[in-house]
């Protein structure tokens, strides 16, 4: 992956996991941190953040090096507890990388397929499965299913597949802005499985989570959380059950300042490093999207 999406080896904070057998918020901390991990393609530096972890890669899935443009590039992780530790075994599934051409093709190839599901995010799936199946058929205790952006959408076709084809369900299913995954019919079957063990977080003004739009059919799945721009998320208020995406009431001098705050740069970065100083440049609607936004609010 691209410098855009990587972060340095010393962002990575060593405890980052010591609350994933803790309350929600811990576990929200241990989820985003396991999402941004699925960026990286550097081994070395995946195993030694593992380590640091209390983990251990068992599989990482790239795509081939001769790989046509226009096929998916469906990049994962999955590490399970090492020495003897506690804990789920965890899927973490790459998202979009702005540099990478199919990544794009991934996600404009909107058209429903079977089951109507969009038919870009069910094709990254299918060409990571033949990786992925064997690996969680040997799964014996707990697995969690992370993503964040495109990699969320995947991880939740990953979670429903293995749910139905495999009799495994995931104990959780953490989808950092994630985008629309399918229609009413596979919103419903999803729902039926694992609405309840999905938690999907939406950070301040996100436009990902908007996407594909819910007019031509698209719906989403899972418990939903929002926090506002540059806020940290409360698991105390996850939504009861499934719902789209809100339009709060605004003023006109609200909705004003909300559009400037929307299309214009903001200045703000959470990062001293070159690329996260660039970040500040970023209009709301792509910088409240970044992952390392989703570690921030999920931060105590």
């Amino acid at each position: 992956m691209t410098f855009l999406v990587t972060r340095p080896r010393e962002q990575y904070p060593a405890d980052a996991l010591a609350g994933i057998a803790g309350d929600a918020r811990g576990r929200l901390r241990a989820a985003a941190w396991l999402a941004q991990l699925a960026y990286e393609d550097d081994a070395a530096k995946v195993d030694s953040i593992a380590r640091d972890w209390s983990l251990r890669r068992i599989l990482s899935r790239a795509p081939r090096v001769l790989a046509l443009p226009w096929q998916p590039e469906t990049r994962l992780h999955v590490l399970e507890p090492a020495g003897g530790t506690a804990g789920p075994s965890v899927v973490t599934v790459c998202g979009t990388d702005p540099l990478r051409f199919a990544n794009w093709v991934t996600n404009l190839n909107v058209m429903p397929a079977a089951g109507g599901v969009h038919s870009g995010f069910l094709a990254a799936l299918d060409a990571a499965w033949p990786d992925l199946e064997p690996v969680l058929r040997e799964r014996a205790g707990p697995v969690w299913i992370v993503g964040h952006s495109l990699g969320a959408a995947i991880a939740a076709l990953g979670a429903l597949r293995a749910c139905e084809t495999l009799a495994l369900t995931p104990e959780a299913v953490y989808a950092f802005g994630m985008p629309r995954v399918g229609g009413e019919a596979f919103a419903a079957r999803y729902e039926a499985l694992l609405g309840a063990r999905t938690l999907r977080l939406v950070h301040g003004h996100d436009v990902v989570p908007r996407l594909p739009p819910d007019g031509i059919g698209f719906r989403h799945v899972g418990r939903r959380l929002t926090c506002a721009h540059g806020a940290r998320f409360d698991p105390a208020a996850t939504a009861a059950a499934r719902d789209e995406e809100p339009l709060p009431p605004q003023t006109l001098p609200g909705l004003f300042m909300d559009t400037l705050r929307l299309v214009l740069p903001l200045f703000e970065t959470l990062r001293d490093d070159p690329v996260g100083l660039a970040t500040g440049l970023l209009p709301a609607m792509i910088a409240d999207h970044l992952p390392d936004r989703y570690c921030a609010a999920c931060s105590p």
